[in-house]
């Protein structure tokens, strides 16, 4: 893309070094042919040539057509006598397209015997050229000439892009030349991002003698109104200035570029690339500060990294009770011996309070931090790196477990299930509440509880055949699973509600609760691909292959196979996985 920059700008600089070189000239190959005083009576002009013309009267317009076959760039020069007066001429062009619509307009003053327009982008198509003086006799029988260049390139700027509803459509990968056609001129381009990913912005020009930042470059987010999302700025002595990587959401971005109001910006042609790649994780440039916080889902990876050694990326928590947290911190090796990136946790109150710290080493490519208590409230994690620049542009990974229990490691394998059975008040703790007993066994009191709990808890009659219901936490719930037909009890008179269930059991409960639903039960899988796959009871075959079929019961590893164990005590880690998939599949 680079070449490509570097060609269109030597061809551009070119012409224009040309034109300032050129002399003035009167005579022509074409005379203006009267009466094209009107578009319809338009002179047709071949590109590249000039037009000798004159007002005839102090009203007079003269139009002059050229046919532009290919992209490229125009540029008009006007040429006259020198006249003692501060009145001028005007000069338009205008595209047609069912209609006329002005490009571009300048004007020509009496006392200025040449002048010129920068190059003007234009799409292929048919343009008009008016010629008309400011009702001026002065100007009358002035005799002038209108010379008409023209250069095909494949990037061009178009004159029409001075604001978002002009602004220019961006293929990525792409080169687009632009300038500064005057001092306060800006440059807009639009891109559209379609899913969440990153994008980086390359900005090339000439060399300027100067150290000052003569460009800006701002992206907008548009979302009903332009809401900053970047800034770059582009000294003027560096001919090529990259941003980092931009993560950006999907969705509609304008890119404005302008000049520090410098007139020694203005006719100085620049290049613009901008590539994109699209990821699942990305870092929003938004959150160098709290003010722009990216929120954390807990057990979501998020990435991120340093965009410069002063940089900070800070995240945000909240929890809604006293809970258990910790944090994974992934990142490429880095082959030093430094402590690379430090992480902060504060808590917020009013004011960042510094409540627990940890330091990743370059070597280490992953760090886990001690399991943290927290109190309820709100959270941030700040993540910088150690004013190195080794780790400037690489990217990390930032995982946030937690947990509401004190047996319950945040990073465990059955850690999420449990949180989401306890948010969706399906399970509660053992105890006074601090913990869960992940490993311990779930009753068939327990199973039938957070199924009652899951249906709404509805009211229930007492009419159930059971002589061994002992506690009133379970009772309600005993009741309304025999009446729906989710339970049958262990004889026609017990319900065993402190039995241990076993794995077959709690697939039998749940095939017959999708039943009661009146969900699809007829999902049924092969059994024998399991060493213990024939041990199934009878009665719990149908149930268990529908569970395993859907997904709800799969192997249990154990001495190195992974088997069925349909007979297993079900454990309450393994409940609450269980009534999460079941939830996410119904």
């Amino acid at each position: 893309m680079k070449r490509n920059f570097k060609f269109i700008f030597g061809l551009l600089l070119l012409v224009s070094v040309l034109s300032v070189l050129s002399i003035p000239t009167f005579s022509s190959t074409i005379k203006e042919k009267e009466n094209n005083d009107n578009i319809a009576n338009a002179n047709s002009i071949p590109l590249c040539n000039t037009v000798q013309g004159a007002s005839q009267t102090s009203d007079d317009c003269d139009y002059f057509k050229v046919d532009v076959a290919n992209n490229g760039y125009l540029k008009l020069t006007f040429n006259h006598e020198y006249i003692d007066s501060g009145d001028y001429w005007k000069i338009a062009l205008y595209k047609f397209e069912n209609g006329t619509k002005e490009v571009y307009s300048y004007r020509g003053r009496a006392n200025e015997i040449s002048t010129e327009t920068p190059p003007i982008g234009v799409d292929a198509g048919t343009y008009y050229i008016e010629v008309y003086g400011n009702y001026n006799r002065e100007l009358v029988n002035i005799v002038y000439n209108l010379t008409i260049d023209y250069e095909q390139t494949e990037f061009f700027e178009s004159a029409l892009n001075d604001d978002i509803n002009g602004a220019k459509d961006i293929v990525f990968g792409n080169t687009y030349s632009g300038f500064s056609q005057i001092s306060s001129d800006s440059d807009y381009f639009k891109l559209i991002i379609p899913e969440n990913g990153y994008i980086d912005i390359l900005f090339e020009h000439n060399y300027i003698n100067d150290s000052g930042d003569k460009w800006k470059i701002i992206l907008y987010k548009f979302d009903n109104k332009l809401t900053e999302v970047y800034t770059l700025n582009c000294p003027a002595n560096q001919v090529s200035t990259p941003s980092p990587q931009i993560g950006l959401d999907a969705g509609t971005y304008y890119l404005n570029i302008f000049g520090n109001y410098d007139s020694s910006l203005v006719n100085e042609v620049y290049g613009l690339t901008i590539n994109y790649e699209q990821t699942e994780f990305y870092e929003n440039t938004f959150n160098n500060d709290i003010n722009g916080v990216k929120s954390i889902v807990f057990g979501e990876v998020y990435s991120g990294f340093s965009q410069s050694s002063t940089d900070s990326d800070y995240f945000k928590f909240e929890i809604s009770q006293d809970s258990y947290l910790n944090l994974n911190f992934r990142h490429e090796f880095i082959d030093e011996n430094n402590d690379c990136w430090k992480i902060i946790v504060y808590k917020f109150d009013n004011k960042l309070n510094e409540i627990y710290r940890i330091k990743c080493l370059t070597k280490e490519v992953s760090t886990t931090s001690d399991i943290v208590q927290l109190e309820a409230g709100t959270y941030y994690v700040e993540i910088y790196s150690n004013y190195e620049s080794s780790v400037v542009g690489v990217m990390y990974n930032l995982t946030v477990n937690y947990t509401t229990f004190a047996d319950v490691a945040p990073d465990s394998w059955y850690n999420n299930a449990i949180n989401y059975a306890v948010n969706k008040s399906l399970m509660n703790g053992v105890g006074d509440g601090t913990n869960f007993n992940p490993d311990g066994p779930m009753t068939r009191a327990m199973v039938v509880t957070v199924l009652y709990r899951l249906e709404g808890s509805p009211s229930v009659s007492s009419n159930q055949p059971f002589t061994d219901l002992n506690a009133d936490w379970y009772a309600d719930a005993v009741a309304w699973a025999y009446e729906s037909g989710v339970v049958t009890g262990t004889s026609s008179t017990t319900f065993s509600p402190d039995g241990n269930v076993t794995r077959e059991q709690l697939a039998t409960i749940l095939y017959r609760y999708a039943a009661y639903k009146g969900y699809n039960t007829s999902v049924s899988a092969d059994l024998n691909v399991f060493p213990d796959g024939g041990n199934v009871s009878s009665w719990a075959k149908t149930a268990l292959s529908w569970a395993n079929g859907i997904g709800l019961i799969t192997g249990a590893s154990k001495n190195g196979s992974v088997i069925l164990d349909p007979q297993g005590e079900a454990s309450r880690a393994q409940v609450a996985t269980i009534l999460m998939r079941f939830c996410e599949k119904y």
